[in-house]
């Protein structure tokens, strides 16, 4: 623990205060007090908006992976040192997570199970935050199934087989089935 000092005048002068302005004084005088103490293994929001989970502490970065301001994933995140951090809450990293996985289409089935890639469980159509592990579930009335995201690393979602007829394509492109020429 952290330990500052404080001279007699100042404790003189917080006694003559009301709370607030003993709060007011305590802030100019130990600024370094109440600054967010970081932690690696923990979730943070920036103060540009970014959320992003603290994995390595250099000179002048933070590194992790997390969303931007704009709430694009990044696996590779850096953030300046000199933008103020604070801790996020779970519901933050939990609404974060879902609409992530919403948007790169994991549904019932459609991808490798993070911790038994081999099986993946059906009927599983509810997201679930782990905070305690950094992990989210796609889960089946309450209990956790498949894990979709573990620590920064997505499940490999299994990308469907479209299949098609030449006069479906044709059709599709609104040209003669004459004029499709397929590449290999």
């Amino acid at each position: 623990m952290k330990k500052f000092k404080i001279t007699k005048e100042q404790i003189l002068q917080l006694n003559s205060y009301n709370n607030y302005d003993c709060g007011v004084a305590l802030r100019q005088w130990f600024p370094k007090a109440f600054e967010t103490e970081l932690e690696v293994g923990k979730w943070y929001t920036v103060e540009n908006g970014c959320l992003f989970f603290l994995e390595k502490i250099t000179d002048d970065w933070f590194k992790g992976y997390g969303f931007t301001s704009a709430k694009n994933y990044y696996n590779d995140f850096q953030e300046y040192k000199s933008k103020k951090l604070t801790i996020a809450t779970d519901q933050e990293v939990e609404t974060a997570l879902i609409n992530e996985a919403k948007k790169r289409g994991f549904k019932d089935g459609n991808y490798k199970c993070l911790d038994f890639p081999t099986l993946t469980i059906k009927n599983c159509n509810i997201y679930e935050y782990s905070a305690y592990k950094n992990r989210l579930f796609l889960s089946s009335k309450g209990i956790y199934c498949n894990l979709i995201f573990n620590n920064g690393k997505w499940a490999e979602i299994i990308s469907e087989t479209i299949e098609l007829t030449l006069e479906q394509i044709a059709e599709k492109f609104n040209i003669s089935v004459e004029q499709i020429k397929i590449k290999k």
